[in-house]
């Protein structure tokens, strides 16, 4: 839309630009199998502890090692009866030799773009012109291998772009142009999903823990140390060949 505000004088430019979006993406997750019905429960220990938690439970337990209450909570399995209720963080009840689960997050979103321009002709030799760009873009996305809709990336931009030119003309042999312009284009991850029980996100708090969580999902895990590890298993080595570790 654009027209004179004053004749030969004076013109404005205005559009506007709106996008919706939805799509599916539908695709195969490699997910722990678990089943909250006793009778199915001989299938999914025959499936091995590789891709069934009731099996790897089971082979847990038969091994003697020590069950993680924290990941116990996770999953929403009974270390006594092998069932899982489904409350955990898993959702594969398919009983399957690969693990694969089928899942369709939509991918939704959209844009709202708008441009404005203002062009002043005081003379043949003078001119101003200045112009604005605003955009806003948002789009819940299922990026990466992510197995819950809650764990969508959560995408926002906003771009606002500016410029402003005058242009003096004296004479035929000088040329004064003056720019201007001005850009602010911030984009973040808002990861306001994991926080809102309205999406099916788990209370972590009530599961055993949120501590060290940098949004509100799971909690930061940095696992180190392995160089003193190597740097000590290096001397021992060292010192049985009749030497020192360097």
């Amino acid at each position: 839309m654009g027209g004179a505000i004053k004749k030969d004088k004076i013109f404005y430019l205005g559009s506007y630009e709106g996008q919706t979006e939805a799509v599916g993406e539908p695709r195969n997750a490699t997910m722990p199998e678990f089943t909250p019905n006793a009778s199915q429960l001989p299938q999914f220990l025959a499936i091995g502890p590789k891709f069934s938690l009731p099996a790897a439970i089971q082979a847990m337990q038969t091994a003697g090692a020590p069950i993680s209450p924290l990941s116990l909570a996770l999953s929403g399995c009974s270390t006594t009866t092998l069932l899982c209720s489904g409350a955990g963080l898993f959702s594969n009840t398919t009983a399957s030799s690969n693990g694969l689960y089928p899942l369709s997050f939509p991918l939704t979103g959209g844009t709202n773009d708008g441009v404005f321009k203002v062009d002043y002709h005081r003379s043949d030799r003078n001119s101003f012109n200045a112009e604005f760009f605003g955009g806003k873009g948002s789009i819940i996305a299922p990026v990466s291998s992510i197995t819950q809709p809650y764990w969508s990336a959560n995408l926002y931009s906003i771009s606002y772009v500016a410029r402003a030119v005058w242009i003096y003309v004296p004479n035929s042999s000088l040329v004064n142009d003056l720019r201007f312009g001005w850009d602010h284009s911030p984009a973040n991850e808002n990861g306001l999903l994991d926080c809102n029980s309205s999406t099916g996100a788990p209370n972590y708090a009530s599961l055993g823990r949120v501590s060290g969580a940098t949004v509100c999902g799971l909690p930061t895990v940095t696992i180190s140390g392995f160089g003193n590890l190597y740097d000590k298993q290096t001397d021992e080595q060292g010192k049985e060949n009749g030497g020192t570790a360097a």
